[in-house]
């Protein structure tokens, strides 16, 4: 990519009273999704593995240090965990801080890139993080997410701000780390790859340009080999520092660059553990990200309005092929193989997104390059070509939705900018000057993601109807952990109280951490001995002496919402567009708690 020059002189003087008064209250509302009951959700599985790892190191760092489990990805977020707990200990609040710090100073990015935006395209980038349902969520919820993302924004500060001789320190940096956090970084150094093969290949091919991306990476790194050198070394030193957690555990090095990581992954994408079709990430954008479609739509009407010619005609030609397919095959495509297990398209819906998106990268693409617009063509690719690969992924899950999120958020408010979609719809010079239209559209925008962000991680945190996190764990589970711990801390009786999770140690054990008449482990035998003794339905308690002793309750303890993807309708569709109340695919389970009489 090709550095720009763009003056920011008097930036902060661009914008009037009410554009700052607009700014200061969506990044105050921003802050209140992040930050506001962040212990109300109870915990995730996922949550609970990530926080308890956690916790090993902080008890124990000599010997409890994380050994790479690819289940459970990189180490760098079970390295940065004991240190927020030692500053804020060990409970739900510390548990989600980091995520929500993250997110916060994600909300603020977009002003690090201000020389290279117009202010109205701040604005834009702001209000999208700001309010973003999924976002929010995820800033809301300890995964790996933000931390890769962090570091991606690491790499693009190195390549846009930064000087050229100290560059390669963030940019190397920052794609290692991306490593040290989690397994998708296979996924995003390809698609990274990818965009510098082809550039390079169609402007020595198509467009007779002796100046590629490859040859300019190569000049950069012969201007500043020292600076190269440096900044690998300090990367290795980094990777090698974590994965072998501090030089104790040598394995642990080739099992994340490699060894465990590859294959296992490779191995989930060909399981598709968590089955959903090729149209997944785009259903899940379209019902937490209104705004999201509206401008991506936006986008592909106007691209096409105004690129015509041969482009136009390979889109008509991509939904032609598409439809051809459906009617055709669509009835039987669970016996092709190599289209239902090979290219993962599972409905007859699926053809339509898996060819217009590869079609339309490829337009987006060659149509800037040859316009020498390096910027959008690297964006436009990247955007669609993540969207395409996290669509292709095997294993459907609802936070890699966010990685397309994020890169299309960019893509799309450099492209709206340029063409002036953007001004007729945030002039905000005067409140009297904006078209009504534009007013109206704007308005519906900002209140709608509003009500659904308030909705997917306040009203209805943690509901089964929400797809965003897939399975939750239910409130009142919870709160039977939290009232079993409390009389272990304070047991009324001379003896101590104890608690046996048998086959459910996930999310139970974080929540009866450190405490010494906690159980997980028991070959069945002697049960009764347990004043409380949990235990998963599917894998029932078969000694029929505990109730001599207990009492069994039937305890709710998760609960999720599969769509019916194959069957689905429109006015279902919309129906949970707006309402989010699905009318049919909702599930739950349930668990037995024996307690002493």
């Amino acid at each position: 990519m090709i550095k720009q020059n763009s003056a920011e002189t008097g930036f902060w003087n661009t914008y009037r009273t009410n554009e700052w008064i607009f700014l200061a209250i969506i990044i105050a509302i921003g802050l209140l999704l992040r930050w506001m009951n962040l212990t109300d959700r109870p915990l995730h599985h996922d949550e609970s593995l990530h926080a308890i790892y956690g916790l090993y190191i902080y008890d124990d760092p000599q010997n409890g240090f994380y050994k790479y489990n690819a289940l459970l990805h990189g180490p760098l977020l079970y390295n940065i965990l004991p240190f927020i707990y030692d500053l804020f200990g060990t409970g739900k609040w510390a548990v989600r801080f980091l995520t929500a710090f993250l997110g916060t100073g994600f909300m603020f990015a977009p002003f690090i890139f201000r020389k290279y935006f117009h202010k109205n395209t701040l604005l834009f980038l702001v209000t999208c993080i700001a309010l973003s349902p999924s976002l929010v969520f995820w800033s809301r919820f300890l995964r790996h997410d933000y931390l890769a993302i962090t570091s991606m924004l690491l790499v693009l500060w190195g390549i846009f701000c930064v000087k050229e001789k100290y560059a390669f320190f963030p940019i190397i940096i920052g794609m290692v780390l991306q490593f040290t956090i989690k397994e998708n970084a296979f996924v995003t150094t390809s698609l990274l790859l990818g965009y510098v093969i082809f550039e390079s290949l169609f402007k020595k091919i198509f467009l007779k340009k002796t100046r590629t991306s490859i040859q300019v990476i190569f000049e950069k790194i012969s201007e500043s080999k020292i600076s190269f050198l440096f900044a690998l070394i300090l990367a290795v030193f980094i990777y090698t520092l974590l994965y072998s957690a501090g030089f104790k555990y040598a394995q642990g090095i080739l099992d994340g660059l490699y060894r465990e990581s590859l294959g296992y992954w490779l191995n989930q994408h060909q399981m598709e553990r968590i089955v959903g079709p090729f149209i997944y990430h785009i259903l899940v954008l379209s019902w937490y990200e209104l705004y999201f479609i509206i401008f991506s739509l936006i986008h592909m009407v106007h691209f096409y309005y105004k690129a015509k010619g041969p482009y136009l005609y390979a889109l008509l030609s991509a939904l032609t092929i598409a439809a051809i397919l459906h009617i055709s095959i669509g009835q039987n495509l669970n016996q092709i193989n190599f289209l239902y297990k090979v290219l993962k398209i599972k409905i007859p819906i699926d053809f339509y997104p898996f060819i217009i998106i590869i079609v339309h990268a490829f337009n987006v693409t060659i149509f800037y390059l040859k316009r020498n617009d390096t910027k959008k063509a690297f964006w436009g690719y990247l955007f669609f070509g993540t969207l395409f690969a996290y669509s292709f992924v095997g294993e459907k899950v609802p936070w890699l939705a966010s990685y397309p999120l994020l890169t299309g958020i960019i893509f799309l408010a450099i492209y709206l900018e340029e063409n002036l979609i953007l001004d007729n719809i945030l002039n905000l010079k005067s409140w009297k000057k904006i078209p009504i239209n534009g007013l109206v559209l704007m308005m519906i925008i900002l209140l709608f993601t509003l009500k659904t962000s308030i909705s997917t991680n306040f009203a209805r945190s943690g509901s089964s109807t929400e797809l965003v996190s897939q399975v939750h764990t239910e409130k009142a589970f919870e709160n039977i952990l939290f009232k079993i711990k409390d009389k272990m801390l304070h047991p009324t009786q001379e003896n101590p109280v104890s608690i046996l999770a048998y086959n459910m140690s996930w999310p139970t054990s974080w929540y009866f951490f450190r405490l010494p008449n906690y159980y997980f482990i028991s070959d069945g035998s002697n049960l009764s001995s347990y004043d409380y003794v949990l235990a998963d339905p599917h894998n029932p308690i078969n000694d029929p002496n505990i109730y001599r002793t207990h009492q069994k309750i039937n305890l709710a303890f998760r609960s999720w919402w599969v769509p019916p993807y194959d069957t689905l309708t429109w006015s279902e569709f919309f129906s949970y567009l707006f309402t989010h109340n699905p009318t049919r695919g909702v599930g739950s389970s349930f668990c037995d708690l024996y307690i002493r009489k």
